[in-house]
C-alpha cells in the first residue's frame, strides 16, 4: 500500500480502534479497599496521550486531505485549534471516567463479597471491655458522679446526638475552647493533625486512658473518617464521658475547609505502589511457597474465628501502645511481608502494619491481601 495521505489516514484510524479497544478490554489496576480509592496516574496519562496522539494524528489528516485549503485561513485555524481542545477534553474525560467507573464498579463488588463473608461467619456478642482487641458497644448509662445534689454533667448532656456535623463543630470551636480528642494513630497524627487538639490512640483509650478525659466538658473525637471516632465516643460514653464525633472524621473535616495543621492523606505521603495494591489469591499462595510472612491485621475476634494457617494477627488500631513492640516481634526481621484485611478500618491498619514493619524489623512490604473468604473457599 503507497504512502499516500489516505492510505496514512487509514492506518492511524486502525492504530486508534486497535487501542482504544486494548484500554477498554485490558484489565485495569485493581481497586484499593478503602480509606482510599487510586489507580496508577502514570499509566492513565500513558494512554490518555498515546490514545489523544493517534486519535487525532488520523483525524487531521484527513482534514487536511479534503480541507488543506481552508486551514490555510485565519478561521479555519481558529476552528481547527478549538476542535484540537474539544477532542482532547472529549478523550481524555472519557478515558478518565472510564477507568473510575471500572475501579468503582471493582470497588463495589469487593465491598459486597466482604459484607458478604462476613454474615457468614458466626455472631459473637462483643461487650465493652478494656481489652485492646475489643469493639465497644455498650450503651448503658453509668451512674452519675460528683455532688448528689446537682445532676451531673454527663446527666445534663447525656442526650446530645452522638454525631456531630461539620458546620455543628465549626459553630462549637467559635464559642468556646472545646477538648478535641484525636484518636488516630501516631503517624496520622504526625502527618497533620488539628491545633492544639489531645492525640491518644484508640488502642491506649479503651486499655485505661480514658480517664485522662474531662468530665465537665463535651469530647470532641478525631478520627480519619468517621469510623473510628463512632467506636471511641461510644466507648467514653459508656465511661459517663460526653462524647461526639464528627461526622466524616478528619479527611471530611479538612475538605469542608476546617482548620487543620499538616497533610491528611496516607496516599500523598507515601505514594508508592506497594501501599496501596492489593494481591490476588493467587499471588498470596505462591509468596507463601516462597515462605512469605503473612500478617492479619483484622481484629483478633474475627482472626480467631478464622485465619490464613500460619499467619500473626497484629491489628496495630486495637493493640496498645505498650504491647505495640511485643505484637511486632512476631515479624521476623527482614523477611518479605503481606498483611491481611477485610474492611475499611482494617485495610488501612494493614497499611500501617507494613509501614512499620519496614521501618521497625526491615521487612519487605509486598502489599496487601483483602479477600481472605477467598482463600478460605480454596481451603476450607
Amino acid at each position: 500500500m503507497p504512502p499516500t495521505p489516505k492510505n496514512i489516514a487509514r492506518l492511524l484510524y486502525i492504530a486508534a480502534a486497535a487501542l482504544f479497544l486494548n484500554v477498554a478490554l485490558s484489565p485495569l489496576a485493581h481497586a484499593v479497599p478503602p480509606p482510599d480509592l487510586i489507580f496508577s496516574a502514570v499509566s492513565n496519562i500513558g494512554i490518555i496521550l498515546t490514545f489523544t496522539t493517534a486519535f487525532l494524528a488520523s483525524a487531521f489528516a484527513s482534514i487536511h486531505m479534503y480541507v488543506g485549503a481552508f486551514l490555510h485561513t485565519t478561521k479555519g485555524r481558529l476552528i481547527a485549534a478549538a476542535l484540537f481542545v474539544f477532542l482532547c477534553g472529549v478523550i481524555t474525560g472519557g478515558i478518565h471516567y472510564y477507568q473510575v467507573w471500572q475501579q468503582r464498579r471493582s470497588y463495589d463488588e469487593w465491598l459486597k463479597q466482604s459484607q458478604q463473608a462476613k454474615t457468614a461467619e458466626v455472631d459473637v456478642t462483643q461487650v465493652a471491655t478494656a481489652s485492646p482487641t475489643t469493639t465497644p458497644t455498650s450503651t448503658t448509662t453509668p451512674a452519675p458522679t460528683g455532688d448528689p445534689s446537682q445532676p451531673s454533667f454527663f446527666a445534663t448532656n447525656k442526650d446530645l446526638p452522638r454525631m456531630i456535623s461539620n458546620a455543628d463543630f465549626s459553630q462549637a470551636l467559635s464559642t468556646a475552647t472545646p477538648f478535641v480528642l484525636d484518636a488516630r494513630e501516631d503517624e496520622e497524627n504526625r502527618y497533620g493533625h488539628f491545633p492544639e487538639s489531645t492525640h491518644i490512640r484508640f488502642a491506649d483509650i479503651v486499655a485505661g486512658d480514658w480517664q485522662k478525659m474531662p468530665t465537665d466538658k463535651v469530647v470532641y473525637v478525631l478520627c480519619w473518617s468517621g469510623i473510628r471516632g463512632k467506636e471511641v465516643a461510644d466507648f467514653l460514653y459508656s465511661k459517663g464521658i460526653v462524647a461526639r464525633f464528627l461526622e466524616k472524621g478528619a479527611d471530611g473535616w479538612v475538605t469542608y475547609g476546617g482548620t487543620w495543621s499538616g497533610g491528611i492523606k496516607f496516599d500523598q505521603i507515601h505514594p508508592e505502589e506497594r501501599y496501596h495494591i492489593t494481591l490476588e489469591t493467587d499471588q498470596v499462595e505462591s509468596a507463601m511457597q516462597d515462605g512469605v510472612t503473612i500478617v492479619d491485621s483484622r481484629p483478633k475476634e474475627t482472626y480467631q474465628k478464622w485465619h490464613i494457617p500460619g499467619s500473626v494477627n497484629l491489628p496495630i488500631i486495637y493493640t496498645p501502645t505498650s504491647q505495640l513492640v511485643t505484637a511486632f516481634a512476631q515479624i521476623p526481621t527482614g523477611t518479605k511481608l503481606i498483611t491481611v484485611c477485610d474492611d475499611f478500618v482494617s485495610c488501612f491498619d494493614a497499611r500501617l502494619v507494613g509501614l512499620k514493619a519496614e521501618q521497625d524489623r526491615q521487612a519487605v512490604f509486598m502489599g496487601r491481601y483483602a479477600k481472605p473468604w477467598e482463600y478460605r473457599g480454596r481451603h476450607p
